[in-house]
């Protein structure tokens, strides 16, 4: 689709106005669900295991019922894994759903970048800490056993992959939402200086169409 369509489908009809807000009405409804849902669990960690954990009172992990593998007398690396494990589950959940905030990435894009690497480096390190307890310490069965280390697994994949996105800007894509476009240049063009884009070249003044279909990020 061209800018031109783009234009009119803006100042389309009624019925597309009120679906287009009503779709971004439930997405942020969504959002919100989802990050309180999230924040709270953050609440709970930090209320439940936070002050024990800084001051050293391991024992104290003991009192959630729930927990099969807490504090174990002796076993300072795991103790301290899992401590590891359990705070930063804290800082990726809350910085995870920062990360979906448009604003913070239109108004704050160095934060955004920083938050991305520390939830990134959190996502690998709170899986390692994982495997470590889930082989040193057991779980409550095979079933058990497997299913976390299928979770760790997929997260250093998917944490891996992100990465790979992130070092790799020029990659090749054939799919996005727009196709045909045309740019419109009213000021000469300076080469801008491109260590990761070599072949990307300047262009002077005029209009210029084009697709993505099939092209690079050059």
């Amino acid at each position: 689709m061209t800018i031109a369509l783009d234009a009119e489908r803006a100042g389309g009809s009624l019925s597309v106005r009120i679906a287009d807000r009503v779709l971004r009405g439930a997405a942020v409804f969504w959002f919100l669900i989802a990050a309180a849902g999230q924040w709270v669990f953050v609440v709970f960690i930090l209320g439940f295991y936070g002050a024990p954990t800084l001051t050293g009172n391991f024992e104290a992990w003991d009192k959630n019922k729930f927990l099969t593998h807490g504090y174990i007398a002796g076993d300072t690396v795991g103790n301290l894994a899992f401590a590891a494990h359990i705070l930063l589950a804290a800082i990726i959940t809350f910085g995870g759903t920062l990360q979906l905030v448009p604003q913070i990435r239109a108004r704050a894009i160095g934060f955004h970048r920083w938050n991305g690497r520390l939830f990134i480096l959190t996502a690998f390190v709170i899986s390692l800490t994982g495997l470590f307890m889930n082989l040193a310490r057991g779980s409550t069965g095979l079933f058990d056993h497997l299913a976390i280390t299928l979770n760790a697994v997929l997260i250093m994949l998917c944490a891996g992959q992100t990465l790979g996105y992130v070092l790799a800007p020029c990659g090749n894509t054939t799919f996005g939402e727009v196709e045909d476009y045309t740019v419109n240049v009213t000021a000469a063009a300076v080469a801008p200086a491109n260590d990761n884009c070599a072949s990307a070249t300047a262009i002077g003044s005029g209009s210029f169409s084009g697709t993505t279909v099939a092209a690079t990020n050059d």
